[in-house]
């Protein structure tokens, strides 16, 4: 396959961008999955070779084991053109861990976690540099300006020109988060956005009180997650064990709470009435919303990237099933 000719692109808001609807998640091929590195190799390799621009990863990635398997993956690939989005936090699992809850609100130590990433990408300059978890107390950011270390330091990389845009990924999974980000989004000092769980056809929390702020300030959002993460379940369409957590009452709280179970089945019945998977219907759902401009796929074998572009190239859903999906 050469999904070259097919994936379309997408303007990463403000960033000005132009990323591929499908982009690539660089934590889930490390030795944290288990992943062998000759495996990651050949997953990066597919993916370069096959379309994808847009490439996410982070500090804490396998402790930067993605950050150098993708900075290997780009010397082999000179002539791609690619964008990388990289991020500093969870500084516990960084080069600057000996310094404690010090180091997020320590400018030199913020600046050797950054220049560390860009050693392991072998990068003089990224395109998207992330502050990871907005809400981790350790920042103390004020959410109303912005004001902060990290966003300081991270403005100095982008006035040097080392950092082409600034931006947050996180999950916000609170309603306390989510009006948190959508107050740093609207201080105007970010240009996107990585929300992981924000918006798939489980749940899609960020639709009222992010979304609108995302539109409004031209904000670029790439949204993770949106196979179901934590619900491996959900990947393999395990009817059987769902309906047992349902019937049981079998409920952690999170994954698989009533609600939840009982939208997990009625989607199985959806992918059963189209004969598409859960994969298939959930990547080809975010489509159909405009204001998302990259949707990263974490993959564990070149299989699965393949698979995901396959399904991107067939374009978005019938209005039919969104209506279905959103009911």
């Amino acid at each position: 396959m050469d999904g070259k000719s097919h994936m379309k692109k997408r303007r990463l808001g403000k960033t000005e961008l132009e990323v591929t609807e499908l982009g690539l998640g660089c934590f889930q091929f490390t030795i944290e999955f288990a992943v062998e590195q000759e495996t990651a190799n050949a997953v990066l390799d597919t993916a370069l070779t096959n379309g994808i621009n847009y490439f996410d990863t982070a500090a804490m990635y396998g402790y930067g084991e993605s950050e150098e398997l993708l900075g290997r993956a780009l010397r082999r690939h000179p002539d791609a053109n690619v964008h990388v989005g990289g991020k500093v936090g969870w500084l516990d699992r960084t080069v600057v861990q000996g310094l404690g809850s010090d180091a997020y609100r320590d400018a030199a130590a913020l600046r050797r976690a950054i220049d560390h990433s860009f050693w392991l990408l072998q990068q003089d300059t990224i395109d998207v540099f992330m502050i990871h978890e907005h809400n981790e107390d350790a920042w103390q950011i004020d959410y109303k300006t912005g004001n902060s270390v990290v966003l300081d330091v991270l403005e100095e990389y982008k006035a040097a020109g080392k950092i082409g845009s600034i931006g947050v990924g996180t999950w916000a999974w609170t309603k306390k988060d989510q009006e948190d980000l959508a107050n740093l989004l609207a201080t105007g000092r970010l240009d996107m956005a990585l929300i992981a769980g924000g918006y798939n056809i489980i749940q899609s929390p960020i639709r009222e009180i992010i979304l609108p702020v995302i539109r409004q300030h031209d904000i670029g959002l790439v949204v993770g997650a949106a196979l179901g993460s934590g619900i491996p379940e959900f990947i393999r369409q395990d009817r059987v064990e769902i309906e047992r957590r349902y019937k049981e009452k079998d409920d952690d709280g999170w994954h698989y709470t009533p609600e939840r179970c009982e939208r997990l089945l009625r989607i199985f019945d959806i992918c059963d009435q189209t004969g598409m998977s859960t994969i298939e219907l959930g990547l080809r759902y975010l489509l159909n919303e405009q204001s998302v401009h990259c949707n990263i796929c974490g993959a564990q074998t070149p299989e699965h990237v393949l698979s995901n572009i396959n399904f991107i190239n067939k374009g978005p859903l019938d209005q039919k099933i969104i209506d279905l999906l959103d009911e």
